[in-house]
């Protein structure tokens, strides 16, 4: 066992045998929120969260340690029970393209992105950033030396209503979508993946490589024929599909794992 492994069963030795009035108090207080049977798993999260915060896993745990944890693993639950409703348009394109959706709040921003760009039809087969006021964060494998997205959480935004976040993906073709928060809902118990959801929303999606055309067709749809007439197309070999809020529910999770799967293959 390394001294990282020591260290965490160390700290939730001290954490589950206490004797202190105010970690118990802690304690106590999420048995009351999530049961017993899940109560470790908030433990062993907060745990994680909270060393990566550590520098020196030689120095002693002391009381105040394990009640920053037990009071962290409260958070954790109460931020389980939140979602973040978002309205996403398409820059450039806004009246033609958006979507509004509900998403867990405790999700990274990695997954944002996945939610959103496979909302509107994307591939997974280009590299993405988030941009959330001065600071970027990029997909697991960007080359770039930047934050990375999978390692924030939007609840580590203390994200408020109209506060806006940036998408890019693709970084030739340059699509942004913009997102704007709408609101931060509490429920009764945790909001899950499952039951992530588009309210509604406008225009199929994206045409993978092929900003330009996307533009042209509903900016100056006869500009649009002239040039694919030129270049040997017709309109039917471009996705011009109405949008439907069903359909885009019944895609939701499937698309944002397939997403997901092909970005962890980078």
């Amino acid at each position: 066992m390394n001294q990282i492994e020591l260290y965490e069963q160390q700290m939730k030795e001290l954490l589950l045998n206490t004797n202190n009035s105010e970690i118990q108090e802690q304690l106590n207080m999420l048995k009351e929120k999530v049961g017993e049977d899940k109560i470790d798993l908030y433990i062993t999260a907060a745990i994680n969260e909270f060393m990566k915060m550590v520098d020196d896993y030689d120095e002693p745990i002391i009381d105040e340690d394990v009640l920053d944890v037990a009071k962290m693993a409260v958070q954790l639950y109460d931020i389980s029970t939140k979602s973040v409703v978002i309205r996403v348009i398409l820059a450039g394109l806004g009246k033609q393209f958006y979507r509004e959706m509900e998403l867990p709040y405790d999700i990274t921003l990695a997954d944002l992105a996945y939610f959103v760009l496979s909302s509107f039809k994307a591939d997974g087969s280009h590299l993405f950033a988030v941009n959330y006021g001065r600071h970027r964060f990029s997909c697991r494998d960007s080359f770039y030396n930047e934050n990375r997205a999978d390692e924030i959480y939007l609840s580590q935004l203390y994200l408020s209503f109209n506060n806006k976040i940036d998408i890019e993906y693709d970084f030739g073709d340059e699509w942004i979508f913009k997102v704007t928060v709408k609101s931060i809902n509490n429920h009764d118990k945790i909001f899950t993946f499952d039951d992530s959801r588009v309210i509604k929303g406008k225009g199929y999606g994206i045409w993978e490589d092929e900003h330009y055309l996307m533009n042209l067709y509903y900016k100056d749809h006869d500009a649009f024929l002239d040039y694919i007439d030129d270049i040997g197309m017709s309109e039917d070999d471009f996705v011009t599909d109405e949008f439907d809020v069903e359909d885009a529910n019944a895609d939701l999770l499937d698309d944002y794992n397939f997403f997901k799967s092909m970005l962890s293959e980078w």
